[in-house]
């Protein structure tokens, strides 16, 4: 009996053994899923980074798109291998957490879709993929948690069933002192062993999650460190664009950008200036509205073709006649606008005013040419240099601008300052800056080169240089080099005097400019209340009479309808008699509000005359005007009016053949206002019915 109790217990002890066993089997396999899972994700927003930054391929050699691909495959397998583990245990808890992490997940994957389909993403959207990444690594955190609690529990339960199964067998083989049962211990033991590596094995997969999981905090910190520096670039490049806007308003030349159709969406003061246009004239309409542009904007639109094409324009001369017919002389550039990934957004055009320049310019050589007639034997200075850096010709006048007699100068090395030269900020030319040197040097042109000569007495003479290297056909180095120069100290001197000119001229547009506008403003207020009824704020009869004469004409042209209505407030004259007439001015007042919340913008409403108001309906029938003359009554008549009901008659009448001037119009819509008064008031009547109620 004992040994049979004995063997029932080890039995029952293996039983137990073995399923613990096999249940720290499935919590080491969820935990390394789940890690695998953390892995996998922060891989997955490592190659969208990748992505973003244009490393479309790996180190590896393999495509980051690929990858992406591969990750997000391996990721959605693990996650139905942890809900079959989950739901296989009865582990509802983590079944819950598990479908929250999928959830979370989600978000990132159809960010990641849509990365791999277009092979890029946006700074945006990658921003997003490092939120659901933190997010999806602190819900990740807690299911490690869960696992880990859980193992730990399983492991103090097998540590409790080994103990009482080793105390339960060496009581029995105490007792019994049976030795049969050694195998049957040994083997027991040899479990015991095994279950022990197994859960040294768990502590180190422990230990290695513990790790991963700092890991993971390190980088949670690094991820809040980035979206805090993208917040402070982000703040950066708002700061930015609104100063670009401030730069581009204030150029000191006329600049404007513009769309691939030729739309205007910016345009600065000075293209104000030049044009004679402000910028709400111009923006967001195309550039073929203009007459002022050449060729009526068609140009503009060839230029705007180019530069979308990815072509840089340089140089362009324009003539531009101003909105007040002055015509300008303007030099243009444009060239496309691009985004970070090279795609032309659109285009800006640069216009600098130079027709005062041009004016100057033949100022100066209207006096240049004076100057050669008046002084005949005036010539250019020529100096020739060999390859040996010596002068070897240098002609009268040359001597005659250095200021050194000609025999000081032949034969004298460039490398020897032969005057005291200064550059035009007044710094000490070298001779190796000379351009005779330069273009022998450089093998290429030097023109237009200014420098001073100062003289013993304090004076400056500024020159103005050109020198080319003298190179045979054929041959690979220059023989030597030849420059001319000219006395441009005269020249320079009207340059100057020009330049305070223009500059005064300037001043005095300006002002001009200033009150031409004062004047212009002054005037529309003037025309406002010419044209106002000062109590209803209504147009007046005057008013009425231009407006009917311009419509009149246009329908009786182009055989189009036109209908008008005179509407007179009933016993108007018995409430002014009992309320007095500032409670009459109310009444008209609000009349007029009510007859404006109802018309058409396209109507024109009145005051005709004392109680007595008049509504234009162009392009109106017959039918449509005593549908409109309805509406009149009708908000007239359900006013909440202070002291009684106010209602009014109206008279309508409509343009036909029959009718040949706009006094015989108003004549009918009068005669049709007073049938209503007659009929009883507060109705609408048409003309058209005055011979059946007479």
């Amino acid at each position: 009996m004992a040994l049979a109790t004995i063997g029932l217990l080890c039995i029952l002890s293996s039983f137990f053994v073995n399923q613990v066993s096999r249940n720290q089997t499935n919590d080491a396999e969820i935990i390394d899923i789940a890690a695998r899972q953390r892995l996998l994700t922060v891989q997955m927003v490592q190659y969208l980074e990748d992505i973003r930054d244009g490393r479309s391929i790996n180190p590896n050699g393999r495509a980051t798109s690929y990858l992406l691909q591969r990750a997000r495959a391996d990721w959605l397998i693990a996650h139905r291998q942890l809900q079959q583990l989950a739901q296989t245990q009865n582990l509802s808890e983590l079944n819950a957490v598990v479908n929250e992490t999928g959830t979370i997940f989600g978000a990132l994957d159809q960010i990641a879709r849509r990365a791999i389909a277009s092979e890029s993403i946006s700074e945006a959207a990658y921003g997003e993929a490092r939120l659901i990444q933190k997010e999806y690594l602190n819900k990740q955190t807690q299911v490690i948690r869960y696992l880990l609690g859980l193992h730990e529990t399983k492991i103090s339960r097998l540590n409790q069933i080994q103990t009482f199964c080793s105390l339960l067998i060496v009581l029995v083989v105490i007792a019994e002192g049976v030795w049969v049962f050694r195998p049957l211990v040994r083997g027991l033991q040899d479990k015991f062993d095994r279950e022990s590596d197994q859960r040294e094995e768990l502590e180190a997969i422990r230990r290695e999650l513990g790790d991963q999981n700092q890991s993971l905090h390190h980088k949670q910190r690094e991820l809040s460190h980035a979206l805090r520096r993208a917040e402070d670039m982000s703040k950066l490049s708002r700061y930015a664009a609104a100063r670009f806007e401030e730069l581009f308003a204030g150029l000191p030349i006329a600049a404007f950008t513009f769309d691939e159709s030729g739309d205007v969406f910016e345009w600065n003061r000075e293209a104000e200036t030049l044009f004679g246009i402000k910028a709400p004239q111009v923006v967001g309409r195309n550039l073929t509205e203009f007459r002022v542009l050449p060729n009526a904007g068609t140009q503009y639109l060839e230029i705007v073709k180019r530069v979308f094409s990815g072509e840089h324009i340089y140089d362009l001369e324009q003539s531009i006649r101003r909105s007040d017919n002055q015509i300008r002389t303007a030099v243009c550039n444009a060239f496309p606008l691009t985004d970070p990934d090279g795609n032309i957004t659109g285009g800006v055009c640069s216009l600098q005013d130079v027709t005062e320049a041009r004016k100057e310019a033949l100022r100066i050589q209207e006096s240049e040419s004076l100057f050669r007639v008046s002084t005949e034997s005036l010539q250019s200075g020529i100096v020739f240099m060999d390859r040996h850096l010596k002068i070897t010709q240098c002609n009268p006048r040359g001597a005659e601008i250095l200021g050194v007699p000609l025999d000081h100068i032949v034969g004298e090395s460039m490398n020897h300052q032969l005057v005291d030269c200064i550059c035009e900020d007044g710094s000490p030319l070298v001779p190796e800056s000379g351009p005779l040197l330069v273009a022998f040097r450089t093998r290429r042109p030097v023109q237009d080169f200014i420098y001073g000569i100062r003289r013993d007495d304090g004076r400056i003479t500024w020159i103005s240089v050109n020198a080319s290297p003298v190179q045979l056909p054929g041959a690979s180095e220059p023989i030597g080099a030849v420059a001319s120069f000219t006395d441009i100290t005269n020249i320079r001197i009207q340059q100057r005097r020009l330049l305070d000119e223009m500059q005064k001229t300037n001043e005095q547009s300006l002002v001009l400019e200033v009150q031409k506008m004062e004047l212009e403003a002054a005037n529309a207020r003037l025309e406002d209340l010419a044209t106002t009824d000062g109590l209803t704020g209504l147009k007046n009869h005057r008013s009425f009479q231009e407006f009917l004469e311009r419509e009149f004409a246009l329908a009786a042209r182009n055989n189009r309808r036109l209908s008008i209505i005179l509407l007179d407030v009933d016993h108007f004259k018995q409430f002014n008699d009992d309320f007095g007439h500032q409670a009459g001015d109310k009444v008209l007042k609000g009349v007029a509000d009510a007859l404006l919340a109802v018309a058409r913008t396209s109507d024109f409403v009145g005051r005709y005359g004392g109680e007595e108001f008049v509504i234009v309906l162009p392009e109106t029938d017959t039918e449509g005007a005593m549908e409109a003359a309805e509406r009149f009554r009708k908000i007239i008549e359900d006013q909440k009016w202070p002291y009684r009901t106010v209602t009014a008659s109206f008279g309508v009448s409509t343009l036909s053949p029959m009718i040949d001037d706009k006094a015989e119009l108003v004549a009918l819509a009068d005669a049709a206002l007073y049938t209503a008064k007659r009929l009883g008031r507060n109705q609408c009547f048409h003309a058209s019915e005055l011979r059946q109620t007479a």
